[in-house]
């Protein structure tokens, strides 16, 4: 230790016991917010604390004046080598991690890169990570990107400590409808409960290897859990921390009204689960524990 603090010019905090510097590290490396956000800028992915997610464009990469984007948060492992072994990636098992979908699958992506980049790409980036919710339109939904899904898992399987909160475009209870002609004026949002449960209880098949019950079987159905599956069984897909939400917020008032209205699949659900208040409940689970 005292040659650390001999290279750190004299300072002495490398030779304070272990304990205190974990205590030091997570109370400078975690944010106001106790959220974090990781995003890409020309290419290379940053973490930072902000308001709010840095804007990207169509290529995920920042778009504006560069002087606007949020200084990359820890920098203590700038100071030197021995606060850089020791602090590189902190602040990712510290905080909660919001990135874009498809950012993070860039991330991801560069997990398995050469030994000789991976020397400088940094092993700890991923070992602390603990918690992330992925955001943005990306490509999981009925047919999502195979490579995209699959790596979310691999990642999940090979890093269990870490939760990974997945948005499911196109599985909400409310939808904007379509019209057929431009002029017409836009619609309210149309809620189907017999989409979002269809979709759900396939997304449940397919990564969980919980079958559906007859009324919920269909041919579009089975085209999504073979989608999603894309060859692999259930024992790859099962990643237990890898959970997939819906992409709406949950409205209690507007999902009840939908299954006392006798909505298509509301008596199938209330049977199934036993009453009105456990299908709610059951709904109700999926926003806020993902499925």
């Amino acid at each position: 230790m005292s040659q650390l603090a001999t290279i750190n010019d004299g300072v002495l905090l490398l030779s304070l016991p272990q304990e205190i510097l974990y205590m030091i590290w997570e109370k400078a490396l975690t944010t106001d917010t106790g959220e974090i956000y990781l995003f890409e800028e020309k290419g290379n992915i940053q973490v930072a604390a902000a308001d709010k997610m840095p804007p990207g464009g169509r290529d995920k990469q920042f778009e504006g004046n560069i002087e606007d984007l949020p200084k990359a948060f820890n920098q203590i492992q700038n100071t030197c080598q021995a606060l850089r072994r020791q602090t590189r990636g902190l602040e990712l098992q510290y905080n909660k991690i919001v990135s874009n979908g498809w950012s993070f699958d860039s991330f991801l992506s560069q997990e398995d890169i050469s030994p000789i980049r991976k020397k400088y790409f940094k092993r700890a980036l991923y070992d602390n990570i603990r918690n992330v919710t992925l955001v943005g339109k990306f490509k999981i939904d009925h047919e999502p990107d195979e490579n995209v899904l699959h790596r979310l898992l691999r990642f999940g399987r090979r890093h269990p400590e870490a939760v990974i909160k997945v948005r499911v475009w196109n599985l909400a209870m409310h939808s904007e409808p379509k019209s057929t002609k431009p002029k017409d004026k836009k619609q309210a949002p149309r809620e189907s409960l017999k989409g979002f449960v269809s979709f759900a209880l396939c997304i449940k098949e397919a990564v969980r290897g919980v079958e559906r019950p007859e009324w919920a079987v269909g041919r579009q159905g089975t085209k999504w859990i073979g989608k999603w599956r894309r060859g692999k069984d259930v024992s790859f897909m099962n990643v237990r921390k890898v959970r997939f939400f819906p992409y709406d917020t949950f409205d209690e008032e507007k999902v009840l009204g939908l299954l006392k209205g006798g909505a298509a699949y509301a008596n199938d659900l209330i049977a199934l689960y036993g009453s009105i208040e456990e299908a709610l409940a059951a709904i109700k689970e999926w926003y806020e524990e993902g499925i």
